[in-house]
């Protein structure tokens, strides 16, 4: 069977209905949702290191300095302010990465995703190394659920 982009965006409808039932059953905050690597809302965070498929975890670490991508999704209210494939300002996206205040390059809709906003950052200079760091985000005005990821 071939994946097509109809495919993969059923998969991204039915991974945002999933996650918003998931966090309601694990009384996760409302509002803006981080993607985790096991679709739990929590642990090792759906964080990619910038424009490649490897996830930022034990087996594949980010450094310092390294440019990441985040995935959340959060009301569809306000996704829908957000253009498709272009910067969202009206998001106010912030991050921290291990307690300090982490530089957004980006925020927006990734092209062909509706449900769902795409932060990349930069990680931080002075980020203590590890295999679970703290990493929460802020959109909307809204805080997310923590994730982690790894830093070496």
């Amino acid at each position: 069977m071939t994946i097509t982009a109809k495919h993969t965006a059923a998969l991204a409808a039915f991974a945002a209905v999933a996650l918003f039932v998931l966090a309601k059953a694990l009384s996760l905050p409302p509002g803006v949702l981080v993607f985790s690597a096991d679709g739990s809302g929590r642990g090792q965070g759906a964080i990619l290191h910038a424009g490649t498929p490897h996830v930022a975890d034990e087996n594949f670490p980010a450094r310092t300095g390294d440019v990441v991508e985040i995935y959340l999704t959060g009301p569809a209210a306000n996704l829908e302010k957000c253009p498709t494939g272009a910067a969202c300002e009206a998001a106010a996206a912030a991050v921290r990465i291990g307690g300090l205040d982490a530089v957004v390059l980006f925020a927006g809709r990734p092209a062909g995703a509706s449900n769902r906003l795409q932060v990349n950052t930069r990680i931080p200079e002075g980020v203590a190394p590890g295999p679970r760091v703290p990493v929460l985000v802020e959109a909307w005005g809204q805080p997310g659920n923590e994730v982690t990821l790894a830093v070496r």
